[in-house]
């Protein structure tokens, strides 16, 4: 994740999401890098992706909290 906010203060924003994006990958069950990714789809318009990551994560980690996901997904389509 420090990688990411690196990347981030540099400006390099489509670094910082294709790194989120190779984390997540490697950790589908993390539902940290879930929720960061995420917030990072729904930032660029794309709700889709989110409830993909949402959907993976539910397949990988069946037991985590998904509370704060689901939330944020919500709250993106009040918006």
């Amino acid at each position: 994740m420090q990688d990411v906010a690196s990347l981030k203060a540099v400006g390099d924003n489509q670094g910082a999401r294709q790194r989120l994006k190779d984390a997540y990958a490697q950790s589908p069950a993390a539902l940290g890098l879930a929720l960061e990714l995420a917030r990072e789809f729904i930032a660029h318009d794309d709700i889709h992706a989110a409830e993909t990551v949402h959907e993976q994560l539910a397949a990988a980690n069946p037991v985590a909290n998904k509370a704060p996901l689901v939330t944020l997904i919500a709250a993106a389509y009040l918006d």
